[in-house]
């Protein structure tokens, strides 16, 4: 049945192809129901046909979906399904695996197809980046986006053969800041510093302050070091009576005209004389609020009895765990006379500081020095202390000041302590 078919097609063809035939108006009569049929067949296949939609891939040109949504499966470094060490075997043969990390996606849990890989030694890395750069694994390539090799350099490590009293002679001419960053090198480098960096250690009863004291003592590997204690003060936000006196103590306005040039010293970083000048009076209003608030903020002169007992119990504690600490230093810190002399950008002049201050000041850095009658047993046996003012009382005036620390005196009393006596003092004994 197929093959007349197929004769009566090739037929109908080639009629079709006769000019004489496209003429005869008898033969377009005869082809019209075929013309109908063929223009019904395919009206109806254009209603069932749709309009192509596409998708785009990361890579290549669109794609046709109309059949049906593409199911892509995601794949990076690891499957997101198999846990990080189900893999670390194979990376393992370059050296030890001290943490292997897969990055995943917090809203489905999904690889983001990275992975860090953290070997124990510089040769283990090194030996996984000869390994494994740009081999296959999974159906991928892997490639090392990011190397970050933390490793000792030849001169540390030649440092490090040395014998440890030598190391220790070098590491001594160097400064503070230098041997700090000498000790953040390796475990080795970080033993070797430590009786340098801890044998002298600071703290204060500032908001914080006590804060290293504390953190240091809970390290025995750390505060077997620690020899001498230090009350120092950090903040040195001064008070002064109004705006006026606050601007005179600057080094822009004290005595400026007439000081030498090596008595006005503006550091970098400070605001020039021509800046200050420049300032019409609002700002420097402005200037001096925020001053006063900063030194609010810092300066405890409404003292907080429960605040101040927390702070010498956090002290007296790690005091009793620095068993090597043999020694304790204070020094009123307004005495020196670098101290308080930069706020932000502002410069101010140690004369200026002097004699625009208040005696609160000295009244606020030595009520520190009650820090002494709070001691624990097994605490330092040699005290050296330089102050003056309510501190410098003697053995009354640390009583007056242990009973106000205790909370049974109240701070208005404080007054009369320091109205007693204002008359400088040393005390040094052991």
């Amino acid at each position: 049945m197929l093959q007349p078919y197929a004769v009566q097609l090739a037929t109908t063809q080639q009629q079709t192809m006769n000019p004489q035939l496209r003429s005869d108006h008898r033969y377009c009569a005869a082809m019209m129901p075929q013309y109908q049929r063929a223009e019904a067949l395919q009206m109806q296949r254009g209603i069932n046909q749709q309009e192509p939609k596409h998708t785009y891939a990361s890579k290549g040109i669109p794609i046709n979906i109309i059949q049906g949504n593409l199911d892509g499966i995601p794949r990076g470094l690891y499957q997101w399904s198999e846990l990080p060490s189900t893999h670390q075997g194979r990376f393992a043969k370059a050296g030890k695996i001290s943490e292997c990390e897969v990055q995943k996606d917090a809203s489905n849990g999904k690889s983001k197809g990275k992975a860090t890989i953290q070997y124990s030694s510089a040769a283990g890395a090194q030996q996984a980046i000869d390994m494994f750069d740009e081999t296959r694994f999974m159906s991928m390539v892997i490639r090392i986006l990011k190397i970050n090799i933390e490793m000792e350099d030849s001169a540390t490590a030649c440092i490090l053969d040395l014998p440890p009293e030598l190391v220790v002679d070098i590491l001594t001419t160097l400064d503070k800041s230098s041997q700090k960053r000498f000790r953040l090198v390796s475990k080795g480098c970080a033993t070797l510093t430590a009786p340098l960096l801890f044998e002298h250690i600071y703290f204060d009863f500032d908001i914080g302050g006590t804060n290293g004291l504390v953190a240091i003592s809970r390290q025995p590997e750390l505060c077997q070091h620690v020899h001498t204690v230090e009350l120092r003060r950090r903040d040195g936000l001064r008070s002064f009576d109004d705006t006026d006196a606050w601007r005179a103590a600057t080094v822009y306005e004290y005595a400026f005209d007439t000081l030498e040039d090596g008595d006005v010293e503006i550091p970098a970083g400070a605001m020039t004389h021509d800046e200050w000048v420049m300032l019409p009076d609002e700002a420097v209003q402005k200037l001096y609020d925020a001053y006063e608030s900063d030194r609010q903020a810092v300066t405890q002169t409404d003292v907080v009895i429960s605040g101040a007992h927390k702070s010498l119990a956090d002290f007296g504690r790690a005091i009793a765990r620095l068993s090597s600490a043999s020694h304790f230093v204070h020094s009123s810190r307004y005495m020196d006379d670098d101290w308080g002399l930069r706020w932000r950008n502002v410069q101010f002049h140690h004369f200026g500081i002097m004699e625009g201050s208040t005696g609160a000041d000295e009244d606020i850095d030595n009520i520190q020095f009650s820090a002494l009658v709070v001691m624990p047993s097994g605490a330092p046996l040699i005290y050296d202390v330089c102050s003056t003012g309510a501190s410098a009382l003697g053995c009354a005036g640390i009583r007056w000041m242990k009973d106000w620390t205790s909370g049974s005196m109240p701070l208005a009393d404080l007054s009369e302590l320091v109205s007693i006596s204002r008359l400088p003092l040393d005390i040094s004994f052991g």
